[in-house]
């Protein structure tokens, strides 16, 4: 569990006040680690667990905003190339072509 935690038992000594009598005891199996210090270690794992998990949805999060803007950056910039392309033509240019749904209606 340690060595998930990345600790050494210098670390886990100065977490428990400083008692490495102790804890090279338990870590070489002399002494079995008292259920409450396996506890407490457990949800240390946990806790870092859960840091990391939110940490990467916060990174999603910001990846997924970042390519949206990216995305409304090019739709404008296209937007304003049209608009720009249909200011510049007239109104018999090649830019304005009818559809069917601009031809007035008889009648």
């Amino acid at each position: 569990m340690l060595r998930e935690l990345g600790w050494t038992q210098n670390r886990l000594a100065a977490e428990v006040s400083g008692h490495y009598v102790t804890v090279s005891r338990w870590a070489t199996g002399v002494q079995p680690i008292p259920p409450a210090v396996l506890l407490w270690l457990r949800l240390v794992l946990l806790r870092r667990k859960e840091q990391a998990a939110h940490a990467a949805e916060l990174e999603a999060q910001r990846l997924i905003a970042e390519r949206a803007q990216e995305r409304l950056l090019e739709w404008r910039r296209r937007a304003l190339a049209a608009e720009r392309a249909l200011a510049e033509s007239g109104p018999g240019s090649p830019n304005l072509r009818r559809t069917p749904q601009d031809e007035p209606v008889p009648g």
